[in-house]
């Protein structure tokens, strides 16, 4: 069985925003000035070796946080802080009331999975113009006797699920990830549809300036190409020119984000190698996995006696010192424990499980390479073995594949 989390709807999102966003439909472009404002609103521009989030004005002559409210003599502008908050603000309202848009990642996951070769089905759903390979898959024609079938956007975004179950069952679809792609359908499925969707804040879209020439983000073609197709809209448009570009800028915007999430976030050179699991953070550890052999939840590790100790060190000497421990007493305590068994650690162990919201302490369970989906995942501390001797992580069989990893020795870690 799959398991994910649950979808955001857009809709909330852009309802519980913390600043006024701006429409990118309601933006009027009539000189070079304008598109100059445009870009501003979309990117971040920089022109020294090191981006910098300190305070600046526009040009980048005053950078500094005391010069803070200083007017710049090159360009004019105020010196101010700069966006350190990811929120959205710039979104894209749908070109028509009754045609809405797919969230871009609910699109981008259909999009993978419905495309064949050198044929993406939903593109040749969606949009009219995409040209269908000679000869024609035989799957199409099962599509085709679906009772007022028509190809475009319109009739696809009114009849997705159905259309989407026909698809999962077809023989030619069917993979390891037919269960899941069709439980995440049916769980999210209110939450495809939306009015709004967000254009990445520019803090994730840099230019550079340099002697050489201008360099940004990989991507950032196709989230211009959105913007302009929206502002390119014409509202005498009939409903099929209307899905067209809807489906184009659909297309647009999961690329990017599918291509922003492979380049600069998984992968050996990603974010998550780099600075999540390259370093050694607070409150982690790393040993030998093993089974769990009685009955036990899918999602659940047993932690080895001296790893818990170490890792749960502030809880521990706080619960000691409100049993009455002196700080020095509770610290000598804690250092005896690592290597030797304690009743009173073992207890406070079983408080701060019982205490947790959740079945057990939420873990980030991870082990290398990371480049997989499953190579990281969220399990629970259920208990923590009192047998010292035993320095391994107990974890259930049933998420091992996900982990690539197996009983001979492999090593994960744990960050809480």
């Amino acid at each position: 069985m799959a398991t994910f989390e649950k979808m955001l709807n857009l809709n909330d999102m852009f309802r519980n925003s913390t600043r006024p966003p701006v429409i990118v439909n309601d933006i009027i472009i009539n000189n070079i000035n304008d598109r100059k404002k445009l870009r501003e609103l979309l990117l971040t521009t920089y022109s020294s070796d090191v981006y910098t989030m300190a305070p600046s004005c526009q040009c980048g002559e005053l950078v500094a946080t005391y010069k803070l409210g200083s007017t710049c003599r090159k360009c004019g502008t105020v010196v101010t802080k700069k966006d350190s908050d990811l929120e959205p603000m710039i979104w894209i309202r749908c070109l028509h009331p009754n045609i809405k848009f797919f969230a871009p990642h609910a699109w981008g996951m259909m999009s993978r999975f419905l495309k064949k070769k050198n044929f993406n089905l939903l593109e040749w759903l969606t949009n009219t113009r995409y040209e269908c390979p000679i000869p024609a898959p035989t799957y199409l024609t099962v599509l085709e006797s679906l009772p007022n079938f028509k190809r475009g956007y319109a009739y696809f975004s009114a009849n997705f699920e159905t259309i989407l179950n026909i698809v999962i069952n077809l023989k030619e679809f069917k993979t390891k990830d037919t269960e899941g792609m069709s439980a995440f359908i049916n769980n999210n499925k209110n939450d495809f549809l939306v009015d709004y969707v967000p254009v990445p804040n520019k803090t994730l879209l840099l230019l550079e300036n340099t002697t050489k020439g201008r360099y940004f983000n990989y991507g950032f073609s196709k989230i211009m190409d959105s913007v302009y197709t929206v502002l390119s809209s014409k509202k005498s448009m009939s409903e099929e020119g209307v899905g067209n570009r809807t489906a184009r800028i659909m297309a647009e915007l999961s690329e990017f984000y599918a291509s922003y999430f492979r380049d600069f976030l998984s992968g050996k050179p990603g974010i998550l190698r780099k600075h999540v699991f390259g370093g050694r953070a607070n409150f982690s550890g790393r040993a030998v996995i093993t089974s769990i052999s009685g009955p036990h939840r899918y999602d659940e590790v047993y932690m080895p006696w001296g790893l818990g100790v170490t890792i749960f060190r502030p809880h521990i000497i706080n619960k000691l010192t409100r049993l009455g421990w002196s700080v020095k007493a509770a610290t000598k305590m804690f250092y005896e424990s690592v290597n030797m068994y304690s009743e009173t650690i073992n207890h406070i162990f079983d408080e701060l499980i019982e205490e947790c919201d959740y079945v057990g302490i939420p873990i980030l369970f991870q082990r290398n390479p990371s480049l997989l989906g499953g190579s990281a995942q969220r399990v629970f501390i259920t208990k923590v073995k009192r047998t010292v001797s035993d320095a391994t992580i107990s974890m259930s069989d049933l998420i091992a594949k996900a982990f690539n990893a197996d009983h001979d020795g492999d090593e994960v870690s744990e960050i809480r």
